[in-house]
């Protein structure tokens, strides 16, 4: 058996095997690898997120765009974190780094789907024991669900033993028709943000946020944007409302979420793509911003962070909604 087998990438060729879920407002696409969004239509054709079609595009695209990302979304810190004195290390993929869960996070691997109705969709992947550096057995579902003119997705995570997971939903969105979202309003629900170093791994310290990064009242995506705004002290226990995405034609979309902290990304390593890799969208530097829901990054390496430490008697669930207005 290869690596590719071994880890489920064989899995990145069935990304056109898609399947759909549909209402009179909004239609999605999600492909098993990596139970990805990789089309959200309206009634009226207009393709609101970035996505991808075939190899070439899967294999350059920066984390795989519409993906869940994880089991430990963002960045953790010289690829390690302790458990109950016990070090794990994880598996670097960005300098000292471990992104997304390493280079076999869950974003690259083939997810089955098990339940399917016209307007829902549940797939499910299960992680052993030290898959990707972290104890325990895991099994990890997601739910899309489409109800009126929102998208609503449900995370969530079983395991057998004590261990870490952070989930994180990382499409690339775009309300209009245009070539960037440098027309694109963004309001975010969040005075403060995470202190990141060079490597862009927390320091530890929150800050709070200024100049073009302060997005509490509205303003233009910061071209430099790559930081997690801090929602909240804890997960909540039912959605609140996280960000305002304005396109220029007065497109909306609104994020509400469980999750304690909010990514915010420009694209701006977007890669250029040919088009025929695209669904109705060219892709290219800041073509779309991701806005991914999810826990403080690097959370395990600092205890006054929210925690994401689950268990067998407390698992993980997260639901985020999107809604959409003037669509």
């Amino acid at each position: 058996m290869g690596f590719a087998d071994r880890h489920g990438l064989r899995s990145i060729r069935a990304m056109t095997e898609c399947h759909t879920i549909a209402n009179d407002v909004l239609r999605a696409e999600i492909a098993p690898l990596g139970a990805s969004l990789v089309g959200l239509w309206t009634n009226a054709g207009r393709n609101l997120v970035l996505g991808l079609s075939d190899l070439e595009g899967i294999e350059k695209m920066p984390g795989t765009a519409g993906s869940i990302v994880g089991p430990l979304a963002n960045r953790i810190g010289n690829a390690s974190v302790t458990l109950d004195g016990t070090v794990w290390n994880m598996t670097a993929n960005e300098g000292t780094t471990a992104l997304h869960g390493g280079p076999t996070g869950i974003q690259k691997r083939h997810w089955s789907v098990t339940e399917e109705t016209p307007t829902r969709l549940t797939l499910a992947i299960d992680l052993p024991h030290g898959d990707c550096g972290l104890p325990g057995n895991r099994r990890i579902e997601a739910v899309y669900e489409l109800d009126g003119p929102n998208l609503i997705l449900t995370l969530t995570g079983e395991t057998d033993e004590d261990t870490y997971l952070n989930l994180a939903h990382h499409p690339y969105w775009s309300l209009d028709d245009l070539a960037d979202t440098s027309g694109h309003e963004l309001r975010v629900m969040a005075d403060w943000m995470v202190v990141v170093g060079p490597d862009k791994v927390p320091t530890g310290a929150v800050t709070t946020a200024a100049g073009p990064f302060h997005l509490s009242k509205g303003g233009l995506i910061p071209p430099d944007a790559d930081h997690c705004y801090c929602l909240g002290g804890r997960r909540f226990d039912s959605p609140k409302l996280a960000a305002k995405l304005h396109g220029s034609d007065g497109t909306m979309m609104s994020i509400e979420t469980t999750e304690p902290g909010l990514q915010v990304y420009s694209g701006s390593k977007l890669p250029k793509l040919a088009a025929e890799a695209c669904r109705g969208k060219t892709i290219q530097p800041f073509a779309g911003v991701a806005l991914e829901p999810q826990g403080w990054p690097d959370a395990p390496n600092h205890p006054h962070f929210p925690s994401v430490r689950v268990s067998k008697d407390e698992p993980y669930r997260q639901v985020t909604r999107y809604c959409f207005q003037n669509i």
